[in-house]
């Protein structure tokens, strides 16, 4: 989240956005426990977190952006443009950013800063 918060939220001053972040168990130590201290050290008030022991938003996101196979949807950033609504089903992003290792023939869209801010300056 370094990238998102650090450099992302520092540059960004409205109060209107918001990060939705959602924690999933992918390593040993990865519990809710885990999921609360992460949070913890998002200062920024626009962080929403969330803890998702079965998958299911990474699923809706691996869905709604098309990944390849059974690649798991996490270190993936969808950005949406203000008023975007979910009515039911996750919507497609306006744009969306990884840094997924098993992705190398995506790294047009690999998350970097500079990258993720002049997108989002557009929506």
């Amino acid at each position: 989240m370094t990238v998102i918060d650090e450099e992302v939220l520092a540059k960004v001053p409205s109060r209107a956005m918001r990060v939705h972040a959602v924690f999933l168990p992918m390593l040993d130590d990865d519990n809710a426990a885990a999921a609360a201290r992460t949070f913890g050290r998002l200062r920024d008030k626009r962080f929403v977190g969330y803890w998702d022991p079965k998958h299911a938003a990474s699923r809706a996101v691996h869905e709604v952006i098309g990944l390849p196979g059974r690649l798991t949807a996490w270190d993936v950033y969808l950005a949406y443009g203000a008023g975007r609504k979910a009515n039911g089903a996750l919507p497609a992003p306006d744009f969306w950013m990884h840094q997924l290792s098993k992705l190398p023939e995506r790294k047009d869209i690999e998350l970097n800063a500079a990258k993720f801010l002049e997108k989002l300056g557009r929506l």
